[in-house]
């Protein structure tokens, strides 16, 4: 089973670099610029167990559809399988794409976020990382 290759590797390595932006955009944007979480399971983990638990939360997620398309891939429900990973990646795409947003909206607005491009940010990246 470990030898074989994965049914969908290009919708799983989108989808993958979406999960991954996803919480780097969101910390930058809740611990780095004061934002709010919006989806309410998410929040109460950021709130409880702060950017770590976030992140072991987006990544159980991630490991529950990557298996569940998997499993459906070698029951012969290809179908579904390729479905569920293709709206794995629309739906992931949408935060980031509100993030994306967000974070343009907030640079174009706020004059002091300009130092932000001029390599003084408005918030450290390493306080970021460590759910400060």
């Amino acid at each position: 089973m470990l030898t074989r290759p994965v049914h969908y590797p290009a919708a799983y390595g989108v989808f993958v670099a979406l999960a991954v932006a996803d919480i780097l955009l969101s910390g930058i944007i809740i611990i780095g610029l004061g934002g709010t979480e919006i989806n309410i399971i998410a929040a109460w983990v950021f709130e409880n167990a702060g950017l770590s638990g976030a992140t072991f939360l987006k990544f159980a997620t991630v490991v529950v559809v990557l298996l569940s398309c998997e499993f459906l891939g070698n029951t012969g429900s290809d179908s579904t399988a390729r479905r569920l990973a293709q709206i794995a990646v629309i739906i992931s795409a949408i935060p980031v794409t509100f993030a994306v947003v967000q974070l343009v909206e907030a640079f174009a607005w706020n004059p002091d976020l300009i130092a932000f491009a001029n390599g003084n940010p408005p918030f450290d990246l390493l306080d970021i990382a460590r759910g400060r």
